[in-house]
């Protein structure tokens, strides 16, 4: 008599099993076929351990899944804010990264500081509806942050830097293109004094800003101010920056992004 072969049905996979596998993924599309293949992976997905770290971004395709379509406005911008806090809430607080592009405001950001107070990276490029004040306002809550990229939300200012209490000792790197005057490269300076990498390409700083800043952060070991116009490198800034390993600097206008991938995630 001929033994059948045994077959495993992936439906009965237990879900402790899925999740650790689940974990692992790290992106939405992966998740998506995982959730499409049969009812108990799709329910396996929803668990908040596979969600960290935490991407928020347009994938409506996943998010229109796991979200009602007529529980949400017809507002596109208020229904993608709908789906990222629906991935804020569903993370938990196990999150350590946070990506997010163009698609966070002042009171998303809120909730994933209060949902996830552990993060150690931070990424909100493009997110021109988060405010300084906001943003710094967090500051205070994520004691281990080590990154933060704030490429194209220019959204730092002095005063909310200012209003920071303390310092944040654990920031090491920060990604900013806005306009950076002497007073901003004064308060960078005193509130993240332990930066190691450091990108403000094309934010206009000048030589009396780029100095303050050095002199505060002396532990810089990669500093990037390529497209600052008004960057003249004399003798005095050329002998603070002898200790840095990689120094970038270039007076003409361009558009620069760092080679580095500080933050653990494609930017």
């Amino acid at each position: 008599m001929e033994m059948q072969a045994y077959q495993r049905s992936w439906e009965s996979l237990p879900e402790e099993i899925l999740l650790h596998i689940f974990s692992g993924l790290h992106d939405f599309d992966s998740l998506e076929v995982a959730s499409l293949v049969c009812s108990s992976w799709h329910q396996a997905s929803l668990n908040r351990t596979c969600w960290d770290p935490l991407q928020i971004s347009d994938h409506n395709a996943f998010l229109s899944s796991l979200i009602k379509e007529e529980e949400t406005p017809k507002d596109p911008m208020h229904r993608l804010n709908q789906k990222a806090l629906f991935v804020v809430r569903r993370c938990g607080s196990r999150a350590k990264s946070v990506s997010a592009r163009s698609c966070v405001d002042d009171a998303i950001l809120r909730e994933i500081a209060q949902r996830c107070p552990s993060i150690e990276s931070l990424s909100l490029r493009d997110c021109t509806k988060v405010s300084g004040k906001a943003l710094c306002q967090m500051l205070r809550i994520w004691k281990e942050l080590k990154f933060v990229d704030l490429r194209g939300s220019n959204c730092l200012s002095t005063e909310a830097i200012e209003e920071i209490e303390g310092t944040c000792p654990n920031l090491e790197g920060l990604n900013y293109g806005g306009s950076i005057s002497y007073e901003m490269a004064e308060a960078i300076g005193k509130k993240f004094p332990n930066l190691k990498w450091l990108n403000i390409s094309g934010s206009g700083i000048d030589g009396s800003g780029l100095r303050c800043i050095m002199e505060s952060c002396r532990d810089l070991e990669h500093l990037n101010v390529m497209g600052c116009g008004r960057l003249i490198l004399d003798f005095e800034l050329s002998f603070q920056a002898r200790g840095i390993h990689e120094f970038k600097f270039s007076s003409f206008n361009c558009d620069y992004d760092h080679d580095y991938d500080y933050f653990g995630y494609e930017i």
